[in-house]
């Protein structure tokens, strides 16, 4: 069974302005943003050792087009 990707209310609150962020800089930019998101997530879920330990047995997925990160 997969695991259900849940955020820390603060960093649900970044995703959503950076966002609205992106989406001030060009169109579909956060669009863009949100689907990179989602397919961070993906990838987390289906593989969560694939990423080195990062501190306090965390895992970070650092984002390849935009500055964001997700810990694991």
């Amino acid at each position: 069974m997969l695991r259900q990707v849940e955020y820390h209310p603060e960093a649900k609150t970044e995703m959503i302005e950076s966002k609205k962020w992106y989406d001030s800089k060009a169109e579909r930019l956060g669009l863009e943003f949100l689907l990179e998101v989602k397919h961070a997530e993906s990838l987390t879920v289906q593989y969560p050792e694939c990423w080195p330990i990062y501190e306090a047995e965390t895992r970070r997925y650092i984002m390849k087009n935009f500055l964001f990160l997700l810990f694991i």
